[in-house]
């Protein structure tokens, strides 16, 4: 029986407007389907701050949080903290919606070191759309900032979606390079992008990847069948398991 780690879950707050109640709601929906664990990553947009978002996952055994930070405001003695006392897991990042983000900013070497050194993975979303192309990012700023700072981990979301080919060679040229599935299976399961997503699991021999719904966008159930019945249905039971869970376990020390 293969068992599940989802590393790529949001609050729905259009439908919770209160976090405890949303987290219970994600908790008993991991339960239902058998998800071991959930990483919730936690957005700054939303109505609730870093440390009650963190404060809250600490009720629920099979939570654990990354908060959205901003490169303008953060310190290493507030994030020790929250990874002592919080049970703070990692940092996401968001190049498309995070005002403050800019690969060149100032203060974003300084938070690889800090990272580095608190062994908090750093997640970036890599999905390109029009805002990515507005923002003029292209994916040599995710190689650059991940060789430039080999001592920190870091997790490119979304497999960098339609430029998922060139996130597989930094995978397999950087050590500290990591890759999750969210949205893009779902996003390009119609076109021929689905076929070189498959070639990146195929290609890592299923090593670096991790399986992520990014709920609410994809229902939990749904996620986890379009994913193993359909997208992974001719990978074997040990390929799929390193993706399901196995490459999770190791990576977060579960």
């Amino acid at each position: 029986m293969i068992k599940y780690i989802d590393t790529h879950i949001h609050i729905d707050s259009k439908k919770f407007k209160n976090c405890e109640k949303a987290l219970s709601f994600i908790s008993n929906k991991l339960k239902k389907n058998n998800i071991e664990k959930g990483i919730v990553l936690h957005l700054n947009w939303q109505k609730w701050s870093a440390e009650d978002f963190l404060s809250t996952c600490l009720k629920f055994k099979t939570l654990y949080g990354f908060i959205n930070i901003d490169l303008n405001k953060f310190n290493e003695e507030k994030l020790k903290k929250l990874k002592k006392n919080h049970k703070l897991l990692g940092i996401k990042l968001h190049p498309r919606f995070n005002q403050s983000f800019r690969f060149n900013h100032k203060n974003f070497n300084k938070l690889c070191i800090i990272c580095a050194k608190l062994k908090l993975p750093i997640l970036v979303c890599s999905f390109f759309d029009k805002i990515t192309l507005k923002k003029k990012i292209i994916h040599q700023d995710f190689f650059y900032l991940a060789k430039n700072n080999p001592k920190t981990k870091f997790i490119f979301a979304h497999l960098g979606g339609y430029k998922c080919m060139d996130f597989l060679v930094m995978a397999k040229q950087l050590d500290n390079v990591y890759l999750d599935l969210s949205f893009s299976i779902n996003y390009f399961k119609n076109s021929s992008i689905k076929d070189q997503l498959l070639f990146c699991c195929k290609s890592l021999k299923c090593n670096k990847i991790f399986y992520g719904s990014d709920y609410p966008e994809l229902d939990l159930k749904k996620s986890i069948d379009m994913h193993e019945k359909n997208f992974l249905k001719n990978f074997t039971k040990s390929e799929k398991n390193k993706i399901f869970y196995k490459n999770a376990k190791k990576f977060f020390n579960f």
